[in-house]
């Protein structure tokens, strides 16, 4: 299945692109319209000039906008979908090959890090839960919660057409409701935690909290649930 890419707008195919006398790439993609991964894939050097390398995109002199926002498009669909494809590909190296999987994913290009969140989000969500009309950013931002409150939130984004951010932003503002709710209540057992940082430090954690709408002590809790979760919630091989 293909993901449709959250930028996509609303608009009607265009026949100025050099990908195709209709571009069917600057629709959404849906499970009825989604192109094939040998049509997604194939960018004909010779006929649109546009080239891929490892380490660059080369875009040709006079590229017409249709053309290059279609380019865009297959780009971010590609990124989307291979988020989803790497964490199958973990997932089922771990459970055929065991401890042997870790050479392969050694050889990777990406960290470790960004493999184990890939496969924790493809575990997480088996294909049957997964949702064609958002993201793997949208899947991530509700992988740590319990089933029930994932389908709910992803209900929400997938009728509200927010953006991964804007969902991200609504997850932070219920989780500060409840906290203080039950703050008020007095049902929770509080603890005190002091650490001493850098200032550069503490800048950059302030910009972070500032790009999602929080202050700094909530994006920091935000931030060390989220990775609790993450942890707690691995399958042991992926530690």
């Amino acid at each position: 299945m293909f993901p449709r890419v959250a930028m996509t707008p609303r608009v009607r195919s265009s026949e100025n692109s050099v990908f195709g006398e209709r571009s069917e790439f600057i629709q959404r993609v849906t499970p009825g319209n989604c192109p094939s991964v040998r049509s997604l894939l194939d960018f004909d050097e010779d006929r649109t000039g546009v080239q891929l390398r490892p380490d660059r995109l080369f875009l040709p002199d006079g590229m017409s906008y249709d053309s290059w926002r279609e380019l865009g498009f297959r780009v971010a669909l590609i990124a989307n979908c291979s988020a989803w494809w790497l964490g199958d590909w973990l997932v089922y190296g771990e459970q055929a090959y065991g401890d042997r999987y870790k050479q392969a994913i050694a050889g990777t290009a990406l960290s470790y890090q960004t493999l184990r969140n890939y496969a924790w989000v493809a575990r997480t969500f088996p294909v049957s839960r997964r949702r064609d009309t958002l993201s793997f950013g949208h899947h991530a931002e509700v992988a740590a919660l319990p089933d029930s409150e994932q389908d709910e939130w992803l209900t929400r984004a997938e009728r509200l057409d927010w953006s991964c951010s804007r969902l991200r932003r609504a997850l932070q503002a219920a989780k500060l409701a409840i906290r203080r709710t039950s703050d008020d209540e007095g049902t929770v057992p509080m603890r005190s935690l002091k650490i001493d940082i850098p200032a550069e430090r503490h800048e950059r954690w302030k910009s972070a909290a500032g790009r999602q709408y929080t202050s700094v002590g909530d994006w920091i809790i935000a931030t060390l649930d989220r990775v609790a979760n993450e942890e707690l919630s691995l399958n042991p091989r992926i530690s």
